[in-house]
């Protein structure tokens, strides 16, 4: 018996000493997950306050599009939208003038590298419509697509758009919200590759509970 207890302790000591090791092990990897990437030079995106309120959509490439919440980004004039190098740096080749001229709120990549860009912009007379523009892989303006949407808003009601994906497919789905002072209601629609609407997908209609859609494709 006591030979026996002998290698038990033994034994038990072994396995209590490999799991020690595996844990140490487990955490060093955990924290080089967990480490900051000292490559990455993030620059200072602000806007005339000094604060930075805005989203950002990682490219196939590695860039990093932010947008939405800023005037400048390191110091350089870049309101709306600008790109990130993968070291945080900013690309010069990357300018968007149209993302200054309303409020952008949504972004996505196309497989083309064109980027369809969606938000809101207040008309004369205080009306509040949806804007929907793609944008060429610099930035610039695709004068080639035509916004399936009725750029003019409706008085009395506010309309924002949003683009939730650019499929691999060339299929993409944007919605439009309305709302007006008692209701506020999501319709959203699936494109073809020319943004003509897809007439195989049925929009989906939400009502709104407080104004919001929580969710994403």
């Amino acid at each position: 018996m006591n030979y026996e207890s002998s290698v038990g302790k033994r034994m038990f000591s072994r396995v209590l000493f490999t799991a020690f090791i595996l844990m140490i092990c487990l955490q060093n990897i955990s924290a080089q997950r967990n480490q900051i990437d000292a490559n990455f030079n993030p620059l200072l995106a602000e806007d005339a306050t000094g604060v930075f309120s805005g989203r950002l959509k990682l490219q196939p490439d590695g860039k990093i599009l932010i947008f939405s919440g800023f005037d400048y980004v390191g110091g350089v004039l870049r309101s709306g939208m600008a790109r990130l190098n993968s070291d945080g740096t900013l690309d010069p080749s990357f300018n968007c003038p149209i993302c200054s001229t309303f409020n952008l709120t949504s972004a996505a990549v196309q497989p083309d590298g064109k980027i369809i860009v969606a938000g809101s912009f207040q008309a004369s007379g205080g009306a509040i419509g949806s804007r929907f523009y793609r944008l060429n892989s610099d930035g610039s303006l695709d004068n080639t697509f035509n916004s399936p949407f009725n750029p003019v808003p409706n008085i009395g009601s506010t309309s924002t758009g949003t683009i939730w994906a650019a499929g691999a497919d060339g299929k993409s789905y944007g919605s439009v919200t309305v709302s007006a002072s008692l209701y506020a209601q999501l319709t959203l629609y699936r494109f073809n590759n020319d943004w003509s609407r897809d007439t195989t997908f049925n929009p989906l209609v939400f009502n709104l509970r407080g104004g919001f859609l929580i969710g994403k494709l």
